[in-house]
């Protein structure tokens, strides 16, 4: 069996390309025919795995990679337009105060306010996926038509591994096939998840959370533990910055953001089928009980959901 392969680094094809990233595939296509399927790939040496930290993986585990750069955080959490050629409109923003009285005496919390800005549009993540598979590090297969997720995946690589081989597929190149496994949720052990025990099991997912308002995603959080959830998970993978807040005794199921700002949805049902969601069905919040926006109403509204 033949197969073509291409080969780019963060310099790309054979260190004459001097960029980090490639801004069309064209150049690397030009005689692949658009419905031919393709993968990107890299060995899985130990270096590799150690940088996916995938180490004690079996073959067909898969993982979204932890944001370490632009392509990586898009991958994951999406990104906002900001359409400045639109009128601005209101909008409600949350964020963390620190103020001094005449006393020297400081005083810290989080307040609203209202300010005029631009319509914002959100993008949702691709959730890009690298599979562990009989001695590689892969993409899911792709072909050339989809040419805006293939140039993402080939960035995704390079930024992640520093070069990738972009491989055409034969019939069956890769061998027998693998059911992927997505590891989502890792969940807590059992028991009542007051805010002392619940902050102390969520540390290290506070110290990661993106952007400054810390205090804010914290009292967000404390207000789920105030209500004694007996279910804790916390997301991984696709799922990386969710944490759900479950409450068996009464078939709630919270999903809570580490973005400051992203709504809380609430499932009713029980976490077989929760756990089945995918981002894209939390996000558009098709499926929920209930969507609650971050605003001055949202401890109310949280409130009288659990009275």
């Amino acid at each position: 069996m033949v197969k073509e392969a291409i080969i780019l680094n963060k310099g790309g094809i054979v260190d004459d390309y001097k960029k980090s990233r490639i801004n069309s595939v064209d150049k690397y296509f030009a005689n692949i025919a658009e419905d031919k399927e393709v993968y990107v790939s890299v060995p899985a040496d130990e270096n590799n795995i150690d940088l996916l930290k995938m180490d004690g993986c079996l073959d067909g585990t898969c993982v979204v990679p932890q944001p370490i750069g632009p392509v990586t955080r898009f991958n994951l959490y999406g990104k906002e337009l900001i359409h400045k050629e639109m009128e601005k409109e209101h909008r409600e923003i949350e964020r963390d105060y620190h103020i001094v009285d005449w006393h020297g005496t400081d005083h810290y919390g989080t307040c609203f306010q209202k300010r005029m800005c631009y319509p914002k549009e959100y993008i949702f993540p691709p959730l890009s996926r690298i599979i562990r598979d009989s001695g590689k590090l892969r993409s899911e297969l792709l072909t050339k038509a989809d040419v805006e997720l293939l140039k993402h995946t080939i960035n995704m690589f390079l930024e992640v591994f520093g070069y990738c081989e972009i491989v055409d597929k034969d019939e069956n190149p890769i061998g027998q096939k693998i059911k992927i496994k997505e590891v989502s949720w890792r969940i807590l052990p059992p028991g009542k998840y007051p805010w002392e025990r619940a902050e102390k099991a969520l540390d290290d997912y506070f110290e990661k959370a993106p952007g400054k308002n810390k205090e804010v995603l914290r009292n967000n959080h404390k207000t789920f533990a105030k209500y004694e959830p007996d279910f804790l998970a916390i997301g991984e993978n696709s799922f990386n910055g969710y944490v759900v807040y479950g409450y068996t005794n009464k078939n709630l199921y919270v999903f809570e953001s580490n973005q400051v700002g992203n709504a809380t949805y609430v499932f009713k049902g029980d976490w077989e089928n929760a756990s089945q969601l995918t981002k894209h069905d939390i996000i558009k919040g098709n499926l929920c009980h209930k969507r609650i926006v971050h605003a001055k109403t949202w401890e109310k509204t949280v409130k009288q959901m659990f009275e």
